[in-house]
């Protein structure tokens, strides 16, 4: 199951952003450890974030709930679920905030393969 809860820590699988008729627009795509746990898109409220794709953040506050269907072929399918949020990237938290954060949480790193290799990999 993945959730989503203010003051939680989570790991952007997927960043998206782009730009409209009424300004910038921000899309973060996290999902839980573990097969088959579904995505969840956070809309940002204020962007840009700053946050980029295996980027850490935490969620601030939570404005809305979407859930989506869309038709095909004259039957609805399942859509996705999109939370309207205020974030903030780990390295806009105060000292406080990150004290408290490593007593309550631990981010599993391991279970998120991520989208682009890094150097070392490139390399070996």
């Amino acid at each position: 199951m993945t959730e989503i809860r203010i003051g939680q820590v989570y790991l952007a699988k997927e960043v998206k952003v782009g730009r409209n008729k009424s300004g910038p627009w921000e899309i973060i795509i996290v999902q839980a450890p573990g097969k088959n746990q579904p995505k969840i898109a956070i809309s940002v409220i204020k962007p840009p974030s700053g946050i980029g794709p295996n980027g850490v953040f935490k969620i601030t506050s939570i404005r809305s709930v979407m859930h989506r269907n869309w038709k095909s072929n004259g039957r609805w399918l399942p859509g996705s679920v999109t939370v309207r949020c205020g974030v903030k990237s780990l390295a806009q938290l105060s000292d406080k905030e990150m004290e408290r954060l490593q007593g309550e949480q631990q981010i599993n790193y391991n279970s998120h393969k991520p989208k682009f290799p890094s150097l070392e990999d490139m390399f070996k």
